[in-house]
């Protein structure tokens, strides 16, 4: 997304590179992020969870932290290469905060994870936030308040999709006496949450994105660009509703009927990985239309 916001000219071979450079760079943060989660929730994970603990002990500690160091090198690396090549030290700031966050979401003293306020602010700003606004600097100077409202919109979906992958772990997390918003808000308050977000995503987005086609060549292209955001929020919308259903029976029944719902529940938000690849596409494929309506005459 801040690849098409950013980009007001044809792709060409000077932007292949950077369009390379900045690709290797999300990868490897947002890898960095993932491992040094696995790492603090090791211990937590392995009571509850096989995959992920599995391939710690598969790969051994060690090898595994290697791993880690070495994406952050090569991220590192790059981001100072195109700091000093394109004259931009916006790249090299956003990233080191973007990583320090990062960091601090997981590892104690701060571990951000645990804390109701912070987690939302900490996730929606290294998964969604600092990402976009990173890539989209790479090509653009400036930021405009279309592309800033667009940015509001997508952040207030990461919230709405965080939410149901914390209450996937909502009575781990409890044991563990993780502090997250799932865990204040509760299961039914969570999930209305969540539909209350998607819903000002869509929205917020679409109006961000209005405002960007107001300034090209082919304005129309705005209406199926909102068109697809609207039918892929719809639909999170939708389970998202399935899923309060089930979270207001969790929290109505007696204590020993609540493992059945939990268990509903968790087949549920099992899917939300699924929702964040649809909205995200969604709003791929409406920074496409808006990358097209500028360079088409």
């Amino acid at each position: 997304m801040g690849v098409f916001w950013g980009l007001d000219t044809m792709i060409n071979m000077s932007s292949v590179p950077l369009l390379l450079a900045a690709a290797v760079v999300l990868i490897m943060s947002n890898l960095q992020g993932l491992h040094v989660n696995m790492l603090s929730d090791y211990e937590i994970d392995k009571k509850y969870k096989k995959i992920l603990p599995g391939a710690i002990d598969t790969l051994g500690k060690k090898l595994f932290k290697a791993i880690f160091l070495a994406e952050c090198m090569v991220a590192f690396l790059l981001v100072l290469l195109l700091t000093l090549f394109l004259g931009k030290i916006i790249l090299a700031v956003l990233w080191l905060i973007g990583f320090l966050i990062g960091l601090a979401y997981s590892l104690e003293p701060l571990r951000f994870k645990s804390n109701p306020m912070l987690n939302p602010i900490s996730l929606v700003l290294v998964l969604c936030l600092l990402p976009m606004v990173w890539v989209y600097y790479i090509f653009a100077s400036s930021m405009t308040p279309a592309f800033g409202l667009f940015c509001l919109g997508i952040a207030f979906g990461v919230i709405g999709l965080v939410l149901p992958t914390e209450l996937e772990d909502f009575p781990e997390d409890r044991v563990a006496e993780v502090r997250n918003p799932t865990q204040v808000l509760g299961p039914l308050r969570a999930s209305e949450f969540s539909i209350c977000a998607t819903v000002a995503s869509v929205s917020i987005a679409s109006i961000g994105a209005g405002l960007g086609f107001l300034d090209t060549h082919v304005h129309w292209l705005w209406i199926p660009a909102t068109l697809v955001m609207v039918i892929a929020h719809s639909f999170v919308v939708w389970k998202l509703l399935v899923l309060r259903k089930i979270c207001s029976q969790y929290e109505n029944a007696k204590i020993s009927e609540r493992d059945g719902y939990m268990k509903r529940i968790k087949r549920i938000t099992n899917e939300s990985p699924r929702w964040f690849g649809l909205v995200a596409c969604s709003g791929i494929f409406a920074g496409f239309l808006l990358y097209l309506s500028r360079i088409l005459i």
